[in-house]
C-alpha cells in the first residue's frame, strides 16, 4: 500500500481518540493544519536558539513551552463540540488553556505526524 500524504498547511478536521472521543455521536472536531518534518524543525531551532546559554532551567522549559503552545496556535484552526461548563470553546488559544494535556499532546502528534492525522480524519459521508 502506497504512503498518503498531506501538503504543508493542508487543513484536516481531526477527530481526537480521547476519552472515547471518536465513538461519540457528536464528537469534537480539531481543524488542524497539517505540519511536515522541515517545519517542526524549525520550531526546534526556535527553542534551541532562545535556550542556547540559558543555566536557569525553568526559564528554559517556560521557552520551550512557549514555542509549542506558538506551533499549536499556528496550526489549529478550529474547535467544535469542545465546552467548559456552559462555555463552547471555539478557539486553539482556549483549548490550549483548558484541554487535558494527554488531549493536546494527541493534536500536536497529529498535526506532526501524516498517518496519526489521517487515522483521525473525519470522513465524508
Amino acid at each position: 500500500m502506497a504512503i498518503i500524504g498531506f501538503s504543508r498547511g493542508q487543513e484536516v478536521e481531526f477527530i481526537p481518540a480521547y476519552s472515547g472521543n471518536r465513538d461519540s455521536v457528536e464528537p469534537c472536531v480539531i481543524g488542524i493544519k497539517y505540519v511536515p518534518y522541515e517545519a517542526v524543525l524549525s520550531y526546534s531551532r526556535q527553542i534551541t536558539a532562545q535556550t542556547r546559554n540559558l543555566k536557569d532551567q525553568s526559564k528554559a522549559i517556560e521557552i520551550s513551552q512557549t514555542v509549542q503552545k506558538k506551533q499549536f496556535v499556528e496550526n489549529v484552526t478550529n474547535v467544535t463540540g469542545f465546552s467548559v461548563g456552559e462555555r463552547a470553546i471555539t478557539t486553539a488559544a482556549e483549548l490550549w488553556e483548558v484541554a487535558p494535556t494527554d488531549l493536546i499532546s494527541e493534536i500536536i502528534g497529529a498535526m506532526e505526524d501524516s498517518a496519526k492525522l489521517s487515522e483521525g480524519q473525519r470522513k465524508n459521508s
